[in-house]
């Protein structure tokens, strides 16, 4: 039997991964050739393992495990995707069970992209926990879930423990400070939520590559990275640049080059082949934990990649390096960057600028609106436990807790005071404080509450023509020296039984989620 993808990923040897998209229609049928080429890829031996997507771009596809039920049976690594768009905590754990029932061990834990097209319109998307949400339950389920039990006084019951190996992705291809770190932010928190290694998100650009490798010396991560590696074609670059598919950047300058080349008599074919294998030895080169690739459906192509590969000298990748630079115009960059480009453990003079008292005292005074003032006030007086108000809300609330025509009376007034401010939803399980007084129910797509999702780009939420709330909420932190905290917080589950509920009554109850907090 072969090595396991957990001995793969923890070992020492440079590994390769394979994305597979799956198709639309029956695995007889309409899948019968993604099924051949999977087949065809294992048993090339190219790939130590193959990850198979679940619905892409989110549009409705087959299982993943559907492919990979034979797949496993050969004795190849399998890691099947799971995204949150679609299906609710109560799904997500079902089908946990169902995977680890069948032998699967291996997962891709995602938030997913928001839905795009659906039979009869589109659907409404889900995203009742996000992927570090998802992450923390495979994870106490590897631990042995505990069940509460419903007969009063009897201990939770203890389920057998899982054995998954948890994945998860990361972008660092973000143009803005605001975007680009709370990524990095948000990785940290799915390490602390039991993530084993990473996989990048799609970008083209060496030196953010060189940057997520430093970011991870300097704060002592030890999670494997694998470095992302899509074989381009003058559409799907094209696809890519227009924003159609999240978390994945094609410059315009890179649009620009893979245009040129495309007027090739190949269409550009051997210039895509050659830029998929300079990536590859970028990949080795800075020390990433493998490489993982996708973007072809000809096993040929994989293997004139590897040939390519193979016929570089050791130190070509620094050459590559700097060939493939393709950032936004005016992209934010953490690092300084010694005489080849790499970065170095110095921050950028403009960073450590903006991080002096004198410039943190000045946005706070003049670029601080009235409204995050007066929350900010609000919130000490009332919601921190050090003020003595604090006791005495909390003791109204016990008072009024169960008459439920006052308790309809205050709730009104909580909401309307809430939604004029903040656009609340009323959801119940206010996470208002955490996310620099942004409501994610009215403000997030994908109503996030650990950290944003890898969606945005330049700024703006992949969904909704305004800016991810998360970019703003590091702005509004940062002044604080707060821009981590949200970060730093148990994982939120929101409670749904609280909708159209008191959320400050929840809070000084201890029935939201910040009783986890303590």
């Amino acid at each position: 039997m072969g090595k396991t993808l957990k001995e793969i990923v923890t070992g020492n040897e440079f590994i390769h991964g394979i994305e597979l998209v799956t198709t639309r229609g029956t695995l007889q049928v309409e899948g019968e050739k993604t099924n051949r080429f999977a087949h065809e890829l294992m048993e090339s031996e190219i790939f130590d393992f193959i990850s198979i997507t679940d619905n892409p771009g989110g549009h409705p596809m087959m299982a993943p495990e559907s492919l990979g039920k034979q797949l496993m049976s050969k004795g190849h690594n399998v890691n099947i995707h799971i995204s949150c768009k679609d299906r609710n905590r109560n799904a997500l754990e079902t089908r946990a069970w169902q995977l680890a029932s069948d032998g699967f061990t291996n997962i891709l834990a995602l938030t997913g992209d928001y839905p795009t097209s659906g039979q009869h319109g589109l659907p409404r998307p889900d995203f009742d926990i996000d992927a570090v949400g998802l992450i923390q339950t495979y994870t106490e389920m590897n631990q042995g879930l505990l069940v509460p039990s419903h007969k009063k006084d009897t201990p939770p019951t203890r389920l057998s423990k899982t054995d998954f190996f948890l994945s998860a992705a990361v972008s660092p291809f973000k143009k803005h400070e605001a975007e680009y770190l709370p990524q990095y932010f948000k990785m940290e928190k799915k390490i602390r939520a039991g993530a084993d290694f990473f996989i990048l998100q799609l970008g083209y650009d060496s030196r953010k590559w060189a940057e997520l490798l430093m970011y991870c010396k300097e704060r002592q991560i030890t999670a494997p990275m694998m470095a992302n590696i899509y074989m381009l074609t003058k559409g799907v670059a094209k696809v890519f640049h227009d924003e159609r598919i999240a978390g994945c950047v094609v410059s315009p300058t890179l649009l620009q080059a893979i245009n040129k080349a495309a007027e090739s008599p190949d269409k550009g074919k051997s210039f895509f082949l050659e830029f998929a294998a300079k990536q590859w030895a970028i990949a080795k080169g800075l020390g990433f934990r493998g490489a993982y690739l996708g973007g072809t459906h000809k096993l040929e192509d994989f293997q004139k990649i590897e040939e390519k590969v193979k016929s570089f000298s050791p130190d070509d990748w620094k050459l590559f390096y700097n060939e493939i630079s393709y950032p936004a115009k005016d992209e934010f960059y953490l690092y300084k960057t010694d005489a080849n480009n790499l970065p170095t453990s110095e921050y950028v003079d403009s960073y450590v600028a903006s991080k002096t008292t004198a410039n943190r005292c000045s946005r706070i005074a003049f670029c601080e609106s009235p409204i995050y003032k007066l929350s900010q006030l609000v919130h000490l007086m009332l919601f921190t436990k050090a003020s003595p108000l604090f006791h005495l809300m909390k003791g109204f609330y016990k008072l009024i807790d169960g008459n439920k025509i006052i308790e309809k009376c205050f709730h009104a007034l909580e909401h309307s005071s809430k939604f004029m401010l903040y656009g609340c939803q009323d959801c119940g399980d206010c996470s208002l404080p955490e996310i620099a007084y942004l409501c994610p129910e009215d403000k997030c797509s994908k109503g996030q509450r650990n950290g944003p999702c890898g969606g945005s780009h330049g700024g703006t939420c992949e969904v909704l023509d305004r800016p991810c709330i998360w970019l703003k909420a590091y702005k509004r932190l940062k002044p604080h020296g707060q821009e981590r905290v949200p970060y730093e917080l148990p994982t939120v589950f929101v409670d749904a039984k609280l909708m159209r509920t008191s959320g400050w009554q929840n809070f000084y109850l201890g029935r939201d989620h910040t009783r986890n907090n303590t």
